[in-house]
C-alpha cells in the first residue's frame, strides 16, 4: 500500500522539489504586493495569481515549454492577462440600478477565477472579493491604497472562505468590447430515451446551464484608454453572472479544455510584435506585403481632389493542421470595404460559389466512374482580380514609406475586403480555366468539365479551393501547370481535408467517406459538451417547443449564443449531415427569441452530436440511378398548423442533396401537405436531371428520376388532375409535379411508411426509427 511520511518541522530540505516552488510563488506574490501597494491581506490572491502566471512561463526542465503546454499540449493564451492591483471597472448588473446612475463601478484587479471563466476582483463598498467576466481596466498602472480595506478581519474571513485550489484555468480571449469570459460547465443529465413533452430535461438542468451562455450588455461610453477587443454591438443583459461556485475539480477539469479552445484568434498588430512569436508574424507581414508589390497591386500617389481613401488593416491568425498543430502564421492585408461608395467605388459584385451538394455529387461521381479526387489551392487569390474602378487606399501599417506618409495606394489589382473582389477574382480564373478547354455546368457555374478522348476532368471551384477528379493523372498535371502560369497554385495531393470537411478515399473498395469529426468537435468543445452524456436522437420524439409555460421556469436566455450554436450546427448539416436537418430547422425557429426550453434542446441536439462525431456519408460504387425520398408531417406546428416537408436524393449509396422546411401553406389534409412536399422534391430532381445531361456521362444519364412516397393520394393527385371540393384551393404552383411527371421527367413510387427514410427530416423520431432512416441516408460511423 502506500505510507505517508511527514517531513521534520522546520526542516524543508526533507521535501525540496515543493519548497522551492513554494519560494518562487511567495517570492512573485511579494512582487505583485510591492507593485500594487496592497496589504499583506492579498497574500493569498497574489499567490494564486502568482501560480496562474507560473504555470504559462517556459520551464526549462520541460524543455522551455509552459507547464501548462506540457499538460494540455498546446500553447496557451496570455493575451487576456492583467496587472495585478491595477484599477478595473466593473460592470454594474444590478436590477435595482436607476437609469441615471453610473453603469459599472471601480474595483481592483487581483486574478483570475479556478471554478468559473470570470476574474477576481475586490469591491471596496462591500469589501468582498466577486468574479465577474465583464470588465475593463486601466491601461497605466497607479499603485493606490485608497479602496484598500483597512478592517482585515472582515477580508481574511472573506478570503479563506473562496480559498481556491493552485490548479489554474485559462480565461476565453476577449472578443468583444468588454472582457467577456463565459462559464462552460455542463452537468449530464441520465439518459431517458423514453421522456417526452416540452419540458424535456428542465426539471434536471440547474440554472447554471442558463448562465453559462448569457451575454452581459455593455455600456455606451468608452473611458478613456481601457483594454478592448474587436468592437461589437450593445448586447441583452438576461441574467447575473457574479456568483461563487462550488465546482468539482472535475469541471475544472472540463474549464481548461473550453478555455484553451477559445485561445483561438485573431490578434492585433501590436499583440504579435510585442509577443513571444514577433518574428514569425514580422516574416508573415513581410512575405504578404512583398507579395502584394512583386504583383504590383498598387502604385503610390496623391489622393485627388474628391476622391476619398478607404482605410486597411492586418488580419493574423494562426492557421491550423487537420490534427490541432500549429501550420503556420498566416498575415492578410484587408481593406475596410465598408467604406466604399458603390456606384462609386464599386458597382457590381455578386460571384458564384461551388455549392456543397455540387461537391457531393463530384464525389458521388468519381466513386461510380472510378476517379480520382485532388485538391488545390490558390495562394493569395483575390490579389489576380483586376480593379476596373479606382480605389484609393491608405498605405497599411507598419509599411508606410518614409517620407511619403501623404501619398495613398491607387489599386491597380483587388484586394481581400474589397466588395468587388471575389467577383474580380473569379472572372480572372473563370477566363482561365475556359481557356484550358474547361466548360462550366448552367445548373453550377463553378463546376467545370473537360473530356479528352476516353478521359475526363471534373473541377469545383470554392473561392480559392479548388476540388479536382479525373481518371487521368496527366489530365490533372496540365491543370496544374496551367494555372501557375498567373497563379501561384500549392499542390495539397489527394482529397483529404477542405472546407472543414474530412475526406477518406478507399481504392480498394473504390468508396469515399465525408465527415466532419473534427468540427462537430471543437463546437462540442466550445460550448463546454464535449463530455456530456450522449443521446440516440437529436430531439425527444413529439417535442413541442411552442408551449408557453410558467415565466420562472422558462426564463431569457442570451440571442447571441443560441444564434451562435444554431449557426453553427447550420453547417454541419448542410455538409454532411442530413440527420440533424429537422431538428436544426425546428430549433432555428426561435432564434428571434430564445428561452431556457429551447437551449436545453439544443443541448440536447449536442449530446446526440457528441455520441455521432465519427458519422459519415458513404459512398459505394453502386451503379444505381439517383433514387429520392420525399415526406411531410401535417400541421406539426401548433401555432400556425403549417406542415413540415423533408426530402433527399440517394446516389453512389448516400444523400447527396436534402432539405427539412416547414411549409408556407397551411395544407388542408395531410395528403395535401404530402402533395406540396412531392413538389419540392420535384424541383430538386428537376435541377439533378439537368445536371446529369450535361455532365453527359453515358452510364449515369436518366430520363426520368424516381421518388418514392408513402401517401397513395398525393400520388393520385398528381396522377389524375381530378378537380373537386377537396382540392380545388391548391395552388397552382404546387401542380408543377403534375407537369414534370406527364413530360416523364420524374416518377413516383409509393414506399410503406416504415421504409420512409425521408421520416427523420420531418419531425423528431424514436430511436430505432431514427437509426433506420440514418442507414438509407447513407451515414455510417467510422
Amino acid at each position: 500500500g502506500i505510507k505517508r511520511e511527514y517531513t521534520v518541522p522546520h526542516t524543508p530540505q526533507q521535501n525540496g522539489v515543493a519548497e522551492r516552488m513554494n519560494r518562487t510563488l511567495v517570492e512573485m506574490a511579494r512582487c505583485l504586493l510591492s507593485q500594487a501597494n496592497l496589504p499583506d491581506e492579498f497574500w493569498a490572491e497574489a499567490v494564486s495569481t502568482a501560480a496562474y502566471i507560473r504555470n504559462r512561463c517556459p520551464t526549462k526542465a520541460l524543455g522551455n515549454m509552459t507547464p501548462f503546454e506540457s499538460w494540455f499540449g498546446r500553447k496557451p493564451n496570455v493575451s487576456h492577462f492583467k496587472t495585478f492591483g491595477c484599477k478595473a471597472y466593473v460592470l454594474n448588473k444590478a436590477p435595482t440600478r436607476g437609469k441615471l446612475e453610473p453603469k459599472s463601478k471601480e474595483h481592483i484587479f487581483l486574478g483570475y477565477a479556478t471554478d468559473a471563466k470570470a476574474y477576481r476582483l475586490w469591491d471596496p463598498e462591500s469589501r468582498k472579493v466577486i468574479k465577474s467576466r465583464d470588465i475593463k481596466v486601466i491601461d497605466e498602472f497607479i499603485p493606490t491604497t485608497d479602496q484598500v480595506p483597512m478592517a482585515k478581519e472582515d477580508y481574511v474571513e472573506e478570503m479563506h472562505q473562496d480559498k481556491q485550489s493552485m490548479s489554474q484555468d485559462e480565461p476565453i480571449k476577449d472578443d468583444a468590447s468588454e472582457t467577456n469570459i463565459e462559464s462552460s460547465q455542463e452537468e449530464d443529465d441520465p439518459e431517458d430515451e423514453e421522456q417526452t413533452g416540452p419540458e424535456m430535461d428542465a426539471d434536471r438542468e440547474e440554472d447554471s446551464d442558463l448562465k453559462d451562455y448569457t451575454t452581459p450588455k455593455r455600456g455606451s461610453g468608452r473611458p478613456k484608454r481601457l483594454k478592448t477587443g474587436k468592437r461589437g454591438r450593445p448586447r441583452k443583459i438576461y441574467q447575473p453572472c457574479i456568483e461563487h461556485s462550488d465546482s468539482t475539480e472535475t469541471d475544472i477539469t472540463q474549464h481548461n479544455v473550453q478555455m484553451a479552445y477559445s485561445a483561438i484568434g485573431d490578434i492585433t498588430v501590436q499583440e504579435a510584435l510585442s509577443g513571444p512569436q514577433k518574428q514569425e508574424w514580422k516574416r508573415a507581414m513581410f512575405e504578404e506585403y512583398e507579395a502584394l508589390v512583386r504583383n504590383n497591386t498598387w502604385t503610390l500617389c496623391k489622393l485627388p481632389k474628391n476622391s476619398k481613401a478607404i482605410d486597411c488593416r492586418w488580419v493574423l491568425r494562426t492557421k491550423y493542421r487537420q490534427d490541432g498543430s500549429v501550420e503556420r502564421r498566416k498575415a492578410r492585408l484587408v481593406a475596410k470595404g465598408c467604406a466604399q461608395r458603390p456606384g462609386l467605388d464599386f458597382v457590381d459584385t455578386f460571384s458564384p460559389v461551388g455549392r456543397l451538394s455540387s461537391l457531393r455529387i463530384l464525389v458521388a461521381l468519381s466513386v461510380e466512374l472510378d476517379l480520382t479526387l485532388y485538391q488545390l489551392d490558390i495562394e493569395m487569390a483575390y490579389i489576380n482580380g483586376e480593379l476596373e474602378e479606382s480605389v484609393y487606399m491608405r498605405q497599411p501599417e507598419a509599411f508606410v514609406k518614409p517620407g511619403e506618409e501623404s501619398l495613398v495606394c491607387l489599386l491597380k489589382k483587388s484586394i481581400y475586403g474589397l466588395k468587388q473582389s471575389g467577383r474580380q477574382w473569379h472572372k480572372k480564373l473563370d477566363s482561365k480555366l475556359k481557356n484550358h478547354g474547361m466548360n462550366p455546368l448552367n445548373s453550377d457555374k463553378c463546376f467545370y468539365v473537360k473530356r479528352s478522348n476516353q478521359n475526363i476532368l471534373f473541377v469545383l471551384v470554392y473561392v480559392d479551393d479548388l476540388v479536382v477528379a479525373t481518371n487521368d493523372v496527366k489530365l490533372y498535371h496540365e491543370l496544374v501547370r496551367c494555372l501557375n502560369q498567373d497563379f501561384q497554385t500549392k499542390e495539397l495531393g489527394l482529397l483529404h481535408y477542405c472546407l472543414g470537411i474530412e475526406f477518406i478515399q478507399n481504392q480498394s473498395t473504390k468508396s469515399v467517406f465525408m465527415k466532419q469529426q473534427k468540427y462537430a468537435q471543437d463546437l462540442l468543445l466550445r460550448f463546454g459538451m464535449l463530455e456530456s452524456k450522449p443521446k440516440a436522437t437529436p430531439l425527444i420524439p413529439k417535442l413541442d417547443l411552442s408551449k408557453e409555460i410558467s415565466i420562472t421556469e422558462d426564463v431569457e436566455v442570451s440571442k447571441h449564443e443560441y444564434q451562435s450554436l444554431i449557426g453553427s450546427l447550420m453547417y454541419l448539416v448542410v455538409a454532411t449531415r442530413p440527420d440533424l436537418a429537422y431538428s436544426v430547422s425546428y430549433l432555428s425557429q426561435f432564434n428571434q427569441n430564445p428561452k431556457k426550453r429551447h437551449w436545453l434542446a439544443a443541448k440536447h441536439v449536442l449530446r446526440y452530436l457528441q455520441g455521432t462525431t465519427n458519422q459519415s456519408l458513404h459512398f459505394q460504387k453502386t451503379g444505381k440511378p439517383i433514387l429520392g425520398y420525399t415526406d411531410s408531417d401535417w400541421a406539426s406546428d401548433s401555432t400556425d398548423r403549417r406542415s413540415q416537408s423533408g426530402y433527399f436524393f440517394v446516389m453512389a449509396n448516400a444523400a447527396i442533396t436534402w432539405e427539412s422546411k416547414k411549409q408556407k401553406t397551411t395544407a388542408l389534409s395531410s395528403t395535401e401537405a404530402e402533395y406540396m412536399s412531392l413538389t419540392e422534391a420535384t424541383k430538386e430532381a428537376v435541377y439533378l436531371r439537368g445536371m446529369m445531361q450535361e455532365l453527359d456521362v453515358a452510364s449515369l444519364k436518366v430520363d426520368k428520376i424516381i421518388i418514392h412516397c408513402d401517401n397513395l393520394g398525393a400520388q393520385a393527385l398528381m396522377k389524375n388532375p381530378v378537380h373537386h371540393s377537396r382540392t380545388k384551393h391548391i395552388d397552382i404552383k404546387y401542380h408543377f409535379v403534375r407537369e414534370k411527371y406527364e413530360n416523364g421527367e420524374i416518377d413516383v413510387k409509393y414506399t410503406p411508411t416504415e421504409n420512409m427514410y425521408a421520416d427523420i427530416l420531418t419531425k423528431s423520431s424514436v430511436k430505432h426509427n431514427h437509426i433506420t432512416c440514418v442507414q438509407g441516408m447513407g451515414l455510417t460511423p467510422i
